[in-house]
């Protein structure tokens, strides 16, 4: 278990490394190193944090399992998006927007598809976070919105450590916050020198309101469009959201806490898509299953992303519950279930991992007319391209394929599906 008392600390020397895809938790510590009302605040939230964790020992599956896949009731979170662009390409379709809403309600709610199997040895630390996500449908005046604003700009991209909150301004040339107190604001823009998103921390909501939310870079967010491989199935946002409800990293570097029991002792951040165990019986105190490379708040690509545990869905919920409570009972959009009903080609694939074939079944209720299947590789390649041909189901042979992992993407001109699969002979 990691000492929960450690100081959180981010060297401001790590910005200046290109691997880093997230710049929240490098601004967050430059923001209470420059205002000390800030710096308080956090002190004062991480001392209550912990307080509320030894009061919630025993609901962690470490000495309690049973407590590992407790539910709550589920809050909803009214999400708007910016989109902010320049060019065509970056004013992003509301197909990939509508996706990212989607990919988000599997994370959080534990239905990813690529979730871990009950026999992995992390799968009693996994947990169901119990958030939903949807589109507002309610703007702060009372009238109806999509939940999707969009404006040009003039700015020639976006600077996470120099110009990267001009983005949340009109005025600066982007677009000023709903009131954070009710929306998820998030921002999608032309994201530059090798950041994919940044998001503000919960116990800073009232120091800089106007500045709340989340940046996410437009190749990075959701699924299908413009999206780049490895960072195309909207984990970026899946990420961002866990810094917005408190989470920080799992480590930086030298062992470093990110106050949550249950997720094991970490080195450094991992990057590609790691094989298990990774770094077994580390530095830091870690045991035989290694590190949790596979936690959605690490820096693995987006297919090998797939965990929340329940200590950090505990540190969710205070964090919300302390300072965005108001978030609970917005009340500024219509149910999530909808909205994926109302986006998402339903298609199935097995088997998963595959050998030798997989089959690839689209099911009874689609809508749709002769969907176009591509197969990609973690570089962004086609392999494998054709379409339905009013039937809905299609077998693909493996056998041939490489090793390792895939992005299989549906699509039929508007709408957009992906998901991971794995190729093991």
């Amino acid at each position: 278990m990691k000492n929960l008392f450690l100081l959180f600390f981010v060297s401001i020397v790590w910005y200046s490394n290109a691997q880093h895809k997230c710049a929240s938790q490098y601004l967050y510590e430059k923001k209470l190193q420059a205002n000390p009302t800030a710096k308080e605040i956090h002190r004062n939230a991480e001392a209550l944090m912990s307080n509320m964790l030894l009061h919630q020992v025993n609901e962690n599956p470490k000495t309690n399992p049973t407590a590992a896949h407790k539910t709550n009731a589920v809050i909803t979170i009214p999400v708007v998006v910016h989109v902010v662009y320049r060019t065509p390409s970056q004013n992003i379709s509301e197909a990939q927007i509508r996706e990212q809403i989607r990919v988000l309600n599997e994370d959080y709610r534990l239905k990813n598809p690529d979730s871990l199997p009950v026999s992995h040895p992390f799968w009693p630390y996994t947990a169901d976070a119990q958030y939903e996500f949807c589109l507002a449908t309610t703007d702060p005046n009372g009238n109806p919105t999509n939940g999707i604003i969009r404006s040009s700009t003039t700015t020639n991209g976006f600077d996470a450590d120099v110009n990267g909150d001009d983005v949340k301004f009109t005025i600066t040339g982007g677009q000023d916050n709903w009131d954070p107190h009710y929306y998820l604001n998030v921002w999608v823009c032309d994201l530059i020198n090798g950041v994919l998103g940044y998001a503000t921390f919960a116990d800073q909501l009232d120091v800089d309101p106007q500045l709340d939310g989340i940046v996410v870079g437009y190749k990075y967010f959701g699924t299908g469009g413009v999206t780049v491989s490895p960072n195309n199935l909207g984990r970026t946002l899946t990420h961002e959201v866990g810094h917005w409800l408190g989470l920080y990293h799992p480590c930086e570097t030298n062992c470093e806490n990110d106050f949550v029991s249950d997720t094991p002792p970490c080195e450094q951040l991992n990057y590609g898509c790691p094989s298990f165990p990774r770094r077994p019986n580390n530095a830091c105190g870690g045991d035989a299953n290694g590190e949790m490379y596979m936690d959605f708040m690490d820096y693995v690509d987006d297919p090998c992303m797939n965990t929340f545990t329940y200590g950090q869905t505990v540190r969710m919920h205070n964090q919300q519950n302390t300072y965005r409570p108001d978030i609970a009972t917005a009340n500024k959009c219509v149910s999530t279930a909808s909205i994926n009903d109302e986006v998402k080609i339903k298609f199935s694939v097995y088997p998963n991992p595959s050998s030798d074939f997989i089959e690839i079944y689209l099911g009874n209720e689609q809508l749709f007319t002769n969907p176009t299947i591509e197969i990609s590789d973690a570089l962004g390649r086609k392999i494998y391209s054709s379409t339905f041909n009013n039937t809905n189901s299609l077998q693909i042979e493996t056998a041939t394929i490489a090793n390792g992992s895939y992005i299989v993407s549906i699509t039929d001109g508007t709408l957009q599906t992906s998901k991971p699969i794995y190729i093991l002979h």
